[in-house]
């Protein structure tokens, strides 16, 4: 771990000097690396994969019904319904993902009206094909940036609170947004591909570092954004409300439900206290809506009570205390009002249902994980068959599916307590314990994308706050995820095809020769055995996460006398 002797607090003309530094790098940063993503938006335009072209369609379906039926953006889902697992028409997008491809296609309505361009994919005027695009990639680089952001500001305050100074905690900050910043996985997967992935750091950044400065109300509402974005984050959610238990403390994960049901419900109160009538409109459940409003109702009670009769001494409820129940309670009913009314519920199944049951096999290029390297050495059926059943008890049958995710919750319970004791003790493995969770998800679980793994290789840039031996660990994720992503790019159509499309449109990177087949048999190669090399750096993490930093006594003493000699 790198150590410091500097002293923990700057003059103003130190600290001015620093923090001017910081900024102009930034900038010069943000510059460059929207540069480098409009240049391999370029590159990639022949093999950029064809889920682009499902979000314009379904954008477009939703801006029709707004701009030329009258309907709203909330029919989409209805209009689909509870889907048939086996249709060719589906949709599984998260509300707020729908809402960035209907920007984006209205952008567009102008200059291109419900017209999707063939030629966007390939061989094609690059400057029309990057206009064409330009909602999606600013959206892509915006989201980019809150997650550096996010990352800076985590990394600064993990290393000034376990004891650092100043400097040496902004320039270890300022590395770790950098990294997040320029992450070639990241860049490939939001402008190369392009999708949405990433937008599962942000959010998950975000609510770590505010819950770190006992934001946990603002906490609970990002991840709320971030799951109506990516339902990704239900999977590690759970930490963020065991951490606070496991030290003993009550109020904070109180407050983070509060802040989660509250955002995710009236978010989403526009198909919850609503239904569709037989004749197909839109009407409200008026039980759904009575039972909102009763925190509300409850809310101005309180606060006339407080007004009017001070000798109560109501007090002693705070009124942060009282906004943050109104809050929560009011999301958690409108919410709760589908399964009790039979309000829409086509949106919930669309959002987060579905692809859960639609995709049994979510692997379309080489995942090197665990059901990788069991369906591919040793020939389980993960889904299927006999070998799909780990065993039996008590007549239930438990498959390989149910016992790996039962084996990846037992871990995620084991990162809490892990970010539970580094967040206690201010110790810098508090960065470690926050990529593990993320690593557990890709490596142990059935129903894995391959670039899953990005996740991880994203939320990995913070360890460089820990030491730059974790931090290459996350590199190696980073080239893991970004090689398994450019696989399915290349075989979504033909090899042979995308490697000439490709020198067509880079012939100084792409060499007519076979380039693009000679890296396809490379990463081919490395199916499924390097998942091994993926189950190491996830022991490693998990073993970071679990154990304390041990030091001697004399430095101990040292830090609870304040010398700034202490090491980290």
């Amino acid at each position: 771990m790198l150590t410091s002797s500097e002293s923990p607090n700057l003059s103003w003309p130190r600290r001015t000097l620093l923090w001017l530094l910081i900024g102009v790098i930034s900038l010069t940063s943000v510059y460059a690396g929207v540069q480098w993503r409009q240049w391999w938006f370029y590159v990639t335009t022949p093999v950029h994969f064809h889920d682009i072209e499902r979000n314009w369609l379904w954008g477009t379906y939703t801006f029709r019904n707004i701009h030329d039926k009258g309907r709203s953006f909330l029919d989409t889902y209805d209009d689909v319904g509870i889907q048939n697992r086996r249709s060719e028409l589906w949709i599984d997008y998260a509300p707020l993902r729908l809402v960035v491809n209907t920007l984006w296609v209205a952008s567009n309505h102008e200059q291109w009206p419900y017209q999707w361009h063939k030629s966007t994919r390939y061989r094609s005027d690059l400057q029309l094909i990057y206009d064409y695009h330009a909602f999606y990639r600013w959206f892509n680089s915006a989201m980019e940036a809150l997650a550096a952001i996010g990352a800076f500001l985590l990394v600064y305050n993990v290393v000034r609170r376990s004891g650092s100074g100043e400097t040496r905690s902004a320039i270890l900050a300022l590395i770790g947004g950098l990294l997040l910043w320029f992450n070639p996985a990241m860049i490939i997967s939001a402008h190369g591909w392009p999708s949405g992935d990433m937008w599962v750091v942000p959010p998950f950044l975000w609510a770590v570092y505010l819950a770190r400065v006992n934001r946990w109300l603002g906490a609970g509402i990002v991840m709320a954004l971030g799951t109506l974005f990516k339902g990704q984050l239900f999977f590690v959610m759970a930490i963020m409300i065991a951490w606070p238990l496991l030290q003993l403390r009550w109020r904070e994960p109180l407050r983070f439900i509060a802040g989660f049901f509250g955002a995710f419900g009236l978010l989403t109160s526009g198909w919850t206290l609503t239904y569709i009538d037989p004749e197909g409109f839109r009407q409200f459940r008026y039980a759904a809506v009575v039972m909102t409003g009763i925190p509300s109702l409850l809310l101005i009670a309180y606060m006339l009570l407080r007004w009017k009769l001070p000798k109560l001494r109501l007090d002693r409820l705070s009124r942060i205390n009282a906004l943050t129940i109104w809050f929560g309670l009011s999301g958690a009913l409108a919410f709760s009002s589908m399964w009790l009314f039979g309000t829409c519920y086509a949106w919930f199944d669309a959002s987060y249902a579905f692809g859960t049951d639609h995709w049994q096999y979510m692997v379309m290029g080489k995942t090197s994980n665990i059901p990788g390297i069991m369906t591919e050495r040793y020939g389980w059926d993960l889904f299927r068959g006999p070998l799909s059943v780990f065993f039996t008890a008590y007549g239930w049958e438990v498959t390989v599916k149910t016992f790996l995710f039962g084996i990846f919750l037992l871990l995620l319970g084991v990162s809490a307590i892990g970010i539970a004791m580094h967040d206690r003790r201010n110790s810098t493995r508090f960065l470690i314990a926050i990529v593990t969770p993320w690593l557990l998800f890709f490596t142990v679980p059935c129903q894995i994308h391959e670039r899953y793994l990005l996740f991880a290789a994203c939320a990995a840039c913070v360890c460089i706050g820990h030491s730059i031996g974790m931090t290459l660990l996350g590199v190696f994720c980073t080239i893991l995820t970004g090689m398994m992503t450019l696989h399915v790019m290349f075989i979504r159509g033909n090899l042979q095809w995308s490697d000439q499309l490709l020198n067509e449109t880079a012939p100084w990177l792409f060499a007519a020769d076979g380039f693009v087949l000679r890296l396809n048999k490379f990463i081919v190669g490395t199916f499924p055995d390097i998942g091994w090399a993926v189950i190491v750096v996830t022991c490693v993490f998990v073993w970071m996460t679990i154990t304390p930093i041990w030091r001697p006594r004399r430095q101990v003493a040292l830090r609870e006398c304040g010398s700034d000699s202490a090491p980290d």
